[in-house]
This record gives structure tokens, C-alpha cells and sequence, in this order.
């Protein structure tokens, strides 16, 4: 009888010893100041400055000519983004001025792979408390009584090691401007905040 208790008993340790194996460690999509370095162990000051963004919606396009934003880079590929200032910017609204304004902190993470390419998130809050607003303006704008528009949701960019590394959006989806969807493009050249460039990759 024992050996036949213990021929039994083999498959279940086999099956045991799977369940509690440590699974394979994910790799970890972080910045670095140098490429295929170690990931950034405390936060950078970044800056990523645009030529040309545009926000597009049924009611109309709004493109800025220089679109620079200001943040910190930081721990497993999160990073803040604090201060924004949005410059030239123009309306197909017609009859209307448009200006844009941040009005609080926004949030990114990055994502993807080395193998599929890395991504990163921007994530504006809203409609309520507004993070980003649009304001419209001039005697025969139609929306000029339309007060402080939101702009809010998640975007997802690609972005890419250049010198400097860049951040594109094509079209990209998953943006409301008040009750309309809307999508963003433009590409943002990112450094940090001394003007050397930094890198993403997986660690």
C-alpha cells in the first residue's frame, strides 16, 4: 500500500509546487537619464514644449503654434505635469478668440514595451472640478455665453528615444471638450528640466 500512496501523492506535489512557483517578474516601464540605464530613483524635473497641437471636436478645431509644459518625472513611469502655457492659439469657431488654461495638476503613466512600443497617458480630471478649460470669446463667437468649456479625459501618445525624445499623438482619442468627444494631435519634444534628454525603457 505505501507505494502506492506515494505514486499517488507525486502529481499532486507537481501540481502544488506550480501553483505556488513566483511568477516571471514583469519588466517595469520607467524613465531613465541615460538609455538602457537604471531607472530614475527619484523625480526629474521635465519640460515638453509642441509647435503645433491641435484639439479637434464636432464644434470646431483649437490649434496652439507652442503648447509648453512643465512637471516631474517619476517613479515606475508616473509623472505629474504642473504648469502649462498654451500660445497662439487660433479657432475654426467662426467669429471667436480661444484661450487655454490649466487650472490644476495633470497626470501621466507610461506604458507599452520596447517590443510594441512605449506609450504614455496623459489623464485630465473633469468635467467637475475643470482641469483644462477652454474659454471663447468675440462679439459674434456663438460660443462666447458658453462660459469655461472643459477638456477632460485620457489620451495615449507614443513615444519615442530621439534626441530629444518626443511624444506623439495622431488623432488620438478618448478626450471630451464639454459634451463632445475630441482628439488630439501634436508632438511634444520632452527633456529634462536641466535640457538634457530622458529616456524610457523597460527595467
Amino acid at each position: 500500500m505505501k507505494p502506492k500512496f506515494l505514486f499517488g501523492l507525486a502529481p499532486l506535489l507537481a501540481v502544488a509546487a506550480f501553483v505556488v512557483a513566483p511568477a516571471a517578474a514583469q519588466a517595469e516601464v520607467c524613465f531613465q537619464n541615460t538609455e538602457g540605464g537604471p531607472c530614475i530613483t527619484e523625480s526629474e524635473g521635465l519640460v515638453a514644449t509642441s509647435t503645433s497641437s491641435t484639439l479637434t471636436a464636432p464644434a470646431g478645431s483649437v490649434t496652439c503654434t507652442k503648447v509648453s509644459l512643465e512637471g516631474k518625472a517619476g517613479l515606475k513611469g508616473k509623472s505629474t505635469i504642473t504648469k502649462s502655457k498654451w500660445e497662439g492659439c487660433t479657432t475654426t469657431v467662426p467669429g471667436c478668440t480661444v484661450t487655454v488654461t490649466q487650472l490644476s495638476n495633470l497626470t501621466d503613466q507610461l506604458g507599452g514595451s520596447k517590443a510594441a512600443g512605449f506609450t504614455d497617458t496623459i489623464t485630465i480630471p473633469g468635467p467637475t472640478p475643470e482641469e483644462i478649460s477652454i474659454q471663447f470669446a468675440g462679439s459674434s463667437c456663438p460660443l462666447k455665453e458658453a462660459g469655461d468649456i472643459p477638456v477632460f479625459g485620457s489620451v495615449t501618445g507614443k513615444w519615442a528615444n530621439d534626441n530629444p525624445s518626443t511624444l506623439t499623438f495622431t488623432k488620438a482619442t478618448g478626450l471630451h471638450f464639454g459634451e463632445e468627444e475630441a482628439t488630439l494631435t501634436g508632438t511634444f519634444s520632452v527633456t529634462r528640466a536641466n535640457g538634457k534628454n530622458i529616456f524610457v525603457s523597460e527595467h
